[in-house]
């Protein structure tokens, strides 16, 4: 376990869920509130987002600006558990980047440096996404973080709760959500470990589908943007948590009006309110809200902590207030 120091007055500790591959990759971060004083009410558990990457520490180091700001936010008032897994990394076709530098010497030998960059740079790409994870072992890495949770529940939260049996809620922001949602999608068992889902301005779909109401994007985009992920094969088996089965927990959704830059032709990855929606008609209870952000900016908006802070407790009511019901 290593301690980090963090802002807004949170303690940040790390440890690993994984002995066979012991890396930065494979940790976790528990996030609590400094002051003695706060009671908490929940545990949260967070798949990290970076749009499926992970493969290497600079990946996630790149955007940890923004990957600790989720968290952060949660450990307002409640303690929040954030968990990375192995990622992707960028799989450019073979045959598209051979057409490009053929092309490019095409156009005559001023063109030598750069074919020449071009190869190195796809012979890199190449190299460094060697053992880049497929969804699989993703998946596979978030459900080994959740047993060892299981397993270390009571030494990871017991001083911080006062030994309660708080509820404990799962999911995820941005590709995080997708992944959570695909591994409770898939175990039934691991579904019935928490008591709510937490969805922050999650990717609840990544392949147009029937039950998709957006019809006006460009359905090659999406796929090349898979395709670049996740690799040209793989690409076509991702599942969509939208057009698959909702788990039967309450809900608490959070997206933003403007999903991407405020470029409404990649909604189609996001579409909270579509899964809001979905997830109310089978029945499920959901509270979803909308912050005036984007996808880039939500997790550090300074209304997400209030939010929060109202919605959590509102999840799952607890036992007095069910007895008083």
């Amino acid at each position: 376990m290593r301690k980090y120091p963090s802002e807004d007055s949170i303690t940040v500790t790390r440890h690993y869920y994984s002995r066979q591959h012991r890396t930065f990759e494979t940790s976790l971060d528990v996030y609590v509130p400094s002051s003695s004083t706060t009671r908490i009410s929940s545990i949260v558990v967070l798949v990290v987002g970076s749009a499926w990457m992970g493969h290497t520490p600079w990946i996630y180091r790149g955007t940890s600006w923004w990957n600790r700001a989720g968290p952060r936010a949660v450990a307002q008032t409640s303690l929040c558990i954030c968990v990375r897994h192995r990622g992707a990394f960028f799989q450019i076709p073979s045959p598209s980047i051979l057409c490009v530098i053929l092309l490019v010497s095409w156009l005559g030998t001023t063109s030598f440096w750069i074919t020449l960059f071009l190869f190195l740079t796809w012979m890199w790409l190449k190299m460094v996404g060697q053992d880049a994870a497929s969804l699989a072992e993703m998946q596979s890495d978030v459900e080994q973080a959740i047993q060892w949770i299981q397993q270390n529940k009571s030494n990871l939260c017991g001083q911080y709760t006062g030994g309660k049996d708080v509820p404990m809620y799962f999911g995820g922001y941005s590709s995080g959500a997708h992944v959570a949602l695909t591994v409770l999608q898939r175990s039934a068992e691991l579904t019935s470990v928490f008591q709510g889902i937490v969805l922050l301005s999650g990717v609840l779909a990544v392949r147009p589908a029937e039950v998709l109401p957006e019809k006006d994007h460009p359905r090659w985009l999406t796929d090349s943007i898979l395709q670049i992920v996740f690799g040209l094969k793989d690409a076509k088996s991702i599942p969509s948590p939208l057009a698959g089965t909702i788990p039967p927990l309450p809900h608490l959704i959070i997206g933003c009006e403007e999903e991407l830059w405020g470029w409404n032709w990649l909604n189609v990855f996001f579409c909270s309110r579509s899964y809001a929606e979905k997830a109310r008609h089978c029945g499920i209870p959901v509270s979803y809200h909308e912050i005036v952000s984007d996808h880039w900016f939500i997790l550090s908006h300074p209304e997400l902590p209030k939010l929060l802070q109202r919605e959590l407790p509102r999840l799952v009511p607890s036992s007095s207030e069910q007895e008083q019901s």
